[in-house]
């Protein structure tokens, strides 16, 4: 995989993992603010009715007055959503519902036939504090708010039912615009940083990629901008390799000319004492280059001289003789051939001793 290719999988892996978790956590905390928000407002309008409700409840009267009836009525018309509104005496017993059938009931009796949703007036009617309960599917809000009197003694309770349809669509409006605007966000850094890497990263690679891919062995150096991060560490480190593997090949091209020079000398002085006045004698190689030969040879050529330059395809006995002793080393293969009006006796072997560097030697002697 392609190093750009791998940045947009991990930084795409990356950014998603990030928006989901998020969205986790935004959408928690949309909901905490929202649902609190809400209740806040429930609650403050509980306060600002408070001292009506508190002044009715003062009176000892099981049902309620004029004035608690209309502030009541026109508090339920007037948010829409409160669902229900119910007024409990100090006894527990309903003081006010919108359903006549429920008034003067005992908190029981009314539990018995389900108009409570949840306990939630029981449990301020014990602790004396304000209780909020989810329910319905977390649809609806069960709160119960304790009255007090002048002598902070609980003379009554006021239960509300409110909806959090208002609060749910805020909050999902919240967490679609989250999700818009982290995918933006997301998409501008990974635009920029995406740039960011082609222009310092990969650009730079693909020019050093470039510019090691047209290394000449004359010169063995890559020709790269100098730079001050990690991709000029790597050219540096490259330049000073190469500069080790040129030291290496002079050494090497050195021992091999020193080698040729000696093999040379060795060769000269074997077939002075091995090879009879009047006979010639080559060693070639393993390419069939003429390593040394104990006569003049009058072909010129640019390069290695090879044995076919001296040997044409009608000489093919020597060309045979040869063939065969450089197939099985070590055996002497003899033959006989003419040039011009000289015949020649053939001798041609492949010395074992240097596999390495496989040599043949072949030896013309003139026939008496």
């Amino acid at each position: 995989m392609r190093l750009g290719l791998k940045w947009f999988v991990c930084y795409a892996a990356t950014a998603i993992y990030v928006i989901v978790i998020g969205g986790f956590f935004f959408f928690n905390m949309f909901k905490f603010v929202f649902d609190h928000k809400l209740q806040q407002e429930v609650a403050e309008q509980v306060v600002t009715r408070k001292p009506t409700l508190a002044q009715g409840l003062a009176s000892n009267k099981p049902m309620v007055d004029p004035s608690e009836l209309f502030l009541l009525t026109s508090w339920l018309k007037a948010d829409d959503r409160i669902q229900s509104i119910i007024y409990l005496n100090r006894d527990a017993s309903i003081r006010w519902h919108k359903v006549n059938q429920y008034l003067g009931k005992s908190y029981d009796d009314a539990r018995a036939e389900d108009v409570f949703f949840t306990n939630a007036v029981a449990q301020s009617f014990n602790t004396g504090r304000p209780r909020v309960i989810m329910y319905g599917n977390g649809n609806y809000y069960d709160m119960a708010f304790p009255l007090r009197s002048a002598q902070d003694e609980i003379i009554g309770v006021v239960n509300i039912q409110v909806s959090r349809e208002s609060a749910k669509r805020l909050i999902n409006d919240a967490t679609i615009k989250y999700g818009y605007s982290a995918f933006i966000i997301m998409a501008l850094m990974g635009f920029i940083l995406t740039v960011f890497i082609y222009l310092k990263i990969i650009n730079p690679l693909n020019s050093l990629v470039s510019s090691i891919e047209t290394v000449s062995l004359k010169e063995l150096r890559i020709h790269f901008k100098e730079r001050n991060d990690e991709i000029g560490d790597v050219a540096v480190a490259v330049n000073e390799f190469l500069k080790r593997v040129k030291k290496e090949f002079s050494g090497i091209e050195a021992q091999s000319r020193k080698k040729e020079e000696m093999e040379q000398l060795w060769w000269k002085a074997l077939l002075a004492v091995s090879i009879t006045k009047g006979s010639r004698a080559l060693v070639v190689d393993e390419d069939n280059n003429i390593m040394f030969a104990n006569f003049e040879i009058e072909v010129k050529k640019d390069g290695p001289l090879h044995l076919l330059d001296i040997f044409d395809g009608q000489q093919s006995q020597i060309i045979e003789v040869i063939g065969k002793a450089m197939d099985e080393p070590g055996k002497v293969y003899r033959g006989e051939t003419a040039v011009g009006s000289n015949k020649f006796s053939i001798r041609a072997v492949q010395l074992p001793v240097l596999e390495e560097n496989p040599r043949t030697m072949i030896v013309l002697e003139p026939e008496k």
